[in-house]
């Protein structure tokens, strides 16, 4: 009768040990899953600052875009919970001389997915203010700056939380950038 009472105690506890071990996996699972990324990036609004300064260089035909010397991004970004997003970015380009300046709003909407801690966006809508051209740039040539910005805004990144408050996004050709909770 008394192995039969041990016997039932340590099933008691083999299940109770197996319970905690289930719990603790998905503890786990939790924390380093995609979901507690994607709940993160919709609890905040955030914001992203770069500065290039672009090396001049003898070009083969004639373009203003080789006269420019400085690009200044600045972008807010939304991530909703329904998995779309809004960015609004202001770039500011600057020619050699720095009276020529060029401002461009940049406005998009579009979709967003967290997939194995990578951040993959999609752009549904996308539209853009020039003010202060002053003939830096023709045409063509803002047409060729917002296409390149479509594509790199198409990019699937790399997520990697550095704390609460800010997220490094790594692109595949290894550029990076970081978003900083407001």
């Amino acid at each position: 009768m008394r192995t039969n009472q041990k016997s039932s105690a340590i099933k008691q506890w083999w299940s109770l040990g197996l319970l905690f071990m289930v719990c603790l996996g998905s503890l786990w699972y939790y924390t380093a899953s995609d979901i507690k990324i994607e709940q993160m990036l919709s609890a905040h609004k955030w914001q992203s600052v770069s500065v290039s300064e672009i090396e001049p260089r003898e070009q083969t035909h004639s373009s203003n875009l080789q006269n420019l010397q400085r690009l200044e991004s600045t972008s807010q970004v939304i991530f909703l919970p329904n998995k779309t997003f809004s960015r609004f970015t202001h770039l500011t380009l600057e020619s050699d001389d720095s009276e020529n300046v060029l401002q461009l709003h940049i406005s998009e909407t579009g979709n967003w997915q967290v997939s194995g801690k990578y951040l993959q966006t999609e752009i549904t809508d996308i539209s853009d203010v020039v003010s202060g051209n002053n003939g830096l740039l023709n045409p063509e040539e803002l047409d060729y700056i917002r296409h390149y910005y479509i594509i790199d805004s198409k990019q699937s990144r790399k997520l990697d939380v550095l704390n609460n408050k800010s997220i490094l996004l790594t692109s595949l050709n290894n550029g990076s950038s970081i978003l900083v909770a407001q």
